[in-house]
């Protein structure tokens, strides 16, 4: 924020230039280098969830049946320039993640972050699944989700714990899930500290 708003150090620099606000690309100052679109000076990017482009299928010029064909119609919308995936449901059987960024430089777009949506078999928990083995193949699947936003060139993983918790007071252990959801992450992020890990409101 205060390298949008400026600060007491000295006035604001726009992520699109200098300190003068002198228009460069917004990408200038992006994490790990990767290409932002130029936005005319404009600090901040727009981008979507690719599932969004899914909606009103009327409105399509061609299929959106797959994820090559969500990024060709987001391509079609003016300023929409930041796409967000998720793992592993935009991947697997799909295409690969050095597919999925050659397909984004093709249309001009960038990723902005990769999104764990863990699939029905860990209904009873990804982290917190009693199963220790279900709980590995989450780590696992968590750790592949960053290994494709290094390749998308983001910097960032969104996880989103949708089966982890309980539904009843008194259900679990709560020590125990508490444990080893810290262990998870503290794993995930050890072996990936260049990427940002986000917990996602659920």
């Amino acid at each position: 924020v205060e390298s949008l708003l400026g600060s007491a150090a000295g006035p604001p620099v726009s992520r699109g230039g200098g300190a003068d606000g002198d228009g460069g690309d917004v990408g200038d100052a992006a994490p790990q280098g990767r290409p932002r679109p130029s936005r005319d000076g404009f600090p901040f990017m727009f981008g979507s969830r690719l599932n969004s482009m899914r909606d009103r299928p009327d409105l399509a010029d061609g299929p959106v049946l797959t994820p090559r064909d969500l990024v060709r119609r987001q391509a079609k919308a003016r300023g929409l320039d930041c796409v967000d995936f998720n793992y592993p449901q935009h991947f697997d059987g799909h295409w690969s993640a050095e597919e999925a960024r050659d397909c984004l430089e093709g249309h001009g777009l960038v990723a902005g972050a990769v999104c764990l949506r863990y699939p029905p078999r860990f209904a009873r928990g990804a982290m917190n699944h009693p199963d220790p083995e279900m709980r590995r193949e989450a780590i696992e699947m968590t750790m592949a989700a960053a290994d494709a936003a290094r390749v998308l060139g983001c910097d960032e993983v969104v996880v989103w714990s949708a089966y982890d918790g309980y539904d009843y007071p008194f259900q679990v252990d709560y020590d125990e899930k508490w444990d080893q959801l810290v262990e998870a992450f503290r794993e995930c992020c050890d072996a990936y500290p260049d990427v940002r890990w986000s917990l996602e409101y659920k």
